[in-house]
C-alpha cells in the first residue's frame, strides 16, 4: 500500500513538472541580442529572429504602467532566420514632437519586404528617445515628451531614473523589443 502510494506520488509529480516545463516553454518571452548604432538623432538596434520566433515591439506608460504592441512580425511569413532593425527618432510635425519607431528587413536578399512603422504625437513641445545604458528584460529606452527643455535634459542625463524625473504633465514611454516563439 505504502509502494503505491510512492509510485503515485514519484507519477504526479513527474506530471507536474511536465506541465510547467510545457507552460514555460509556450509563453517564453528572449531578450533579443542587439547591435546598437546612433546616426544623428536616431537609435538604431539590429536583431536577428530565428526561423521560430517574431519580434514584438512595446510601449509602456511608465506613469500607469499600461502597456500596448506598437508592432509585431508575428504575422510575417519569413521563411528562415532573418535580421531586422528598428529605428527610434523623433520629428516635430506642425508644432507638434513626434515619436516614431520603424522596423524593416536589414538582409540585403530580403530587400524592403517586411517593413513596419508607427508615430505617436502628444500636445508636447519636446520630445526625445533615451535610450538606457543597458537593455533590461527587452527594454531599450523611453520616449520622454514635455514642454520643458530641462526636464528633456535631465532624462538624457540619467534615463534609468526617468519616472522620478518627470512632472504630470510629461509623457513618459519605455520601449520594449522582445523575441517571442511562435
Amino acid at each position: 500500500m505504502k509502494m503505491r502510494y510512492i509510485g503515485y506520488s514519484i507519477v504526479g509529480l513527474v506530471v507536474l513538472i511536465g506541465i510547467g516545463l510545457f507552460i514555460v516553454k509556450t509563453s517564453t518571452k528572449t531578450e533579443p541580442e542587439f547591435t546598437v548604432t546612433k546616426e544623428k538623432d536616431q537609435m538604431i538596434y539590429t536583431i536577428t529572429q530565428k526561423e521560430d520566433e517574431y519580434i514584438e515591439i512595446e510601449s509602456k506608460d511608465l506613469r500607469t504602467n499600461t502597456s500596448a504592441e506598437e508592432m509585431s512580425t508575428k504575422n510575417s511569413q519569413v521563411p528562415s532566420t532573418i535580421t531586422y532593425t528598428v529605428t527610434f527618432s523623433t520629428a516635430q510635425k506642425e508644432g507638434k514632437a513626434i515619436s516614431e519607431v520603424k522596423m524593416s528587413v536589414s538582409d540585403t536578399k530580403y530587400g524592403e519586404m517586411d517593413a513596419y512603422g508607427s508615430s505617436r504625437s502628444f500636445d508636447k513641445t519636446f520630445c526625445a528617445f533615451v535610450p538606457y545604458t543597458q537593455s533590461k528584460n527587452g527594454a531599450v529606452g523611453v520616449f520622454i515628451f514635455s514642454d520643458q527643455e530641462q526636464t528633456i535634459e535631465a532624462v538624457k542625463k540619467d534615463p534609468e531614473k526617468a519616472k522620478k524625473q518627470i512632472s504630470q504633465e510629461d509623457i513618459l514611454a519605455e520601449q520594449i523589443i522582445t523575441l517571442k516563439e511562435r
